[in-house]
């Protein structure tokens, strides 16, 4: 049970509109998730404070190579000042950004930093993070890897989904990287609410997956919760969860995202290109 967050900032100078409006709607959903409390079975409002992270991509527009930036804690967001404090530091010295932020309610693993989203892995010619809302049949992933020696680690189901999901990706493309989360659907035992950032040096991709398990559509609780948002601010994209959402509709554009279907996004040079795709043929 997390929040979740993609954020574009794309031509973003110093006198544009404050291009962090999203970070604070993360940070204030984060401290006080009302879908969180009304799926739980309380009152008012219930927080994220099992950790956060984030990991963010940025071109400071002078022609220079990308520069790369990670954080995970144990501590809520909404109490690590010099965490968050760090993170806009990167974003005003970057004119192009891609960032993806999580803020965790752990359901499987402790509470630490290891299990803090991201995920990072690498070694298949490209690097990629991952960042997840939800809960996937971990042993049953374990059982496709043939990596028995998870079920008795303690480390987060999100951790076996994206080792899983980084298998399958052949090669990066957007042919390779749909089949892979196509592939990693029938894992899902809530939800398959992610973003993913894979990089190498000639390519930025991002990949969203808006998805709940069949049997829970018809929970309005589960569905109000799990669903993510696109949102269309002044030089800033995002796609975001639905208590995100709740605090940007006065600032831009806010639309829903389909659920079980993907997003695949290239960045070129500050242009953004989107492709939708089904999760299921």
């Amino acid at each position: 049970m997390c929040r979740i967050a993609l954020i574009v900032g794309l031509n973003v100078t110093s006198n544009a509109s404050n291009p962090n409006e999203v970070v604070e709607a993360f940070i204030k959903s984060s401290e006080c998730d009302p879908y969180l409390a009304s799926l739980t079975g309380k009152e008012g409002c219930a927080s994220h404070d099992d950790g956060w992270g984030y990991v963010v991509v940025g071109w400071d527009g002078k022609g220079g190579d990308a520069r790369i930036a990670s954080y995970k804690t144990s501590k809520p967001v909404f109490k690590d000042v010099a965490g968050v404090n760090s993170l806009l530091d990167v974003l005003k010295d970057s004119f192009n950004y891609v960032l993806i932020l999580h803020s965790r309610k752990a359901s499987i693993g402790s509470k630490n930093a290891f299990n803090a989203h991201p995920f990072y892995f690498s070694g298949r010619g490209f690097d990629y993070w991952l960042v997840h809302n939800g809960t996937a049949l971990k042993e049953e992933l374990t059982k496709a890897l043939n990596l028995r020696e998870f079920d008795n680690l303690d480390v987060s189901d999100t951790y076996v989904l994206g080792t899983y999901i980084y298998s399958q990706i052949s090669e990066l493309s957007r042919e390779s990287l749909i089949n892979a989360y196509r592939r990693a659907v029938k894992f899902t035992k809530t939800a398959l609410n992610t973003i993913a950032l894979a990089f190498n040096t000639s390519s930025l991709i991002a990949v969203v997956t808006s998805y709940l398990n069949k049997g829970r559509l018809g929970n309005v609780k589960e569905v109000d919760y799990y669903k993510l948002y696109e949102y269309e601010g002044r030089n800033v994209y995002a796609v975001v969860s639905s208590t995100l959402a709740l605090h940007l509709r006065s600032e831009g554009r806010v639309d829903e995202v389909p659920l079980q279907s993907g997003l695949i996004l290239n960045f070129d040079e500050g242009r953004l290109n989107k492709t939708w795709f089904r999760l299921e043929d």
